[in-house]
C-alpha cells in the first residue's frame, strides 16, 4: 500500500475516534490532477491539501479549544515539528497535537499523542489504543 493511502487510512481512523469522543471533525481533502504525458499515457496525481501545510484534522467541541491534529507514521518527528513551528499559533484558543502511529507487526497498533506547547516543545500527553484515548494528564483548555 502506498504511503499516501496508509496515511489517509490513519487520518480516517483518528477522525472516527475523535467523533466518538464528541468532536465535530474536518478531515483535509485530496485534490486530483490529470494530464497526458509525452507518450500519450494518462496520468493522475493526487495532492494533499493539508491546512497550513501541516494539519490533517481540525476538531471542535463546545467549550473546548479548537484541536489541530497532525498525524504521521513517520519516525522523523523533527521534520513534523519544524512544519508546526512555521505557524504562529494562538495557544489561548488552540491545542495542537502531533499523533504518531507506532507500528507493531507491520500494523499501527497504537498512536502516541504529543501536544505542542507555547514554547514550541512537544510534550507526550497520552496515547490512543484500540479506539480509546488515554490522556496521562488533564490538558483540557
Amino acid at each position: 500500500m502506498s504511503r499516501r493511502k496508509t496515511g489517509r487510512r490513519l487520518e480516517k481512523r483518528i477522525a472516527k475516534i475523535l467523533e466518538e469522543y464528541g468532536y465535530t471533525v474536518h478531515l483535509t481533502q485530496y485534490s486530483f490532477r490529470e494530464f497526458v504525458d509525452k507518450t500519450g499515457k494518462r496520468r493522475v496525481f493526487s495532492q494533499s491539501n493539508d491546512i497550513f501545510n501541516c494539519i490533517d484534522i481540525i476538531a471542535i467541541k463546545p467549550d473546548e479549544k479548537t484541536l489541530w491534529v497532525q498525524i504521521t507514521k513517520d519516525t522523523n518527528v523533527r521534520r513534523k515539528l519544524l512544519k508546526l513551528e512555521d505557524i504562529e499559533w494562538n495557544f489561548g484558543f488552540s491545542r495542537i497535537w502531533l499523533v504518531i502511529g507506532r507500528t507493531q507487526n507491520n500494523r499501527v497498533e497504537r498512536f502516541d499523542i504529543y501536544e505542542l506547547t507555547p514554547t514550541y516543545q512537544l510534550n507526550k500527553i497520552g496515547h490512543i489504543y484500540r479506539g480509546k484515548i488515554y490522556l496521562e494528564q488533564e490538558t483540557k483548555g
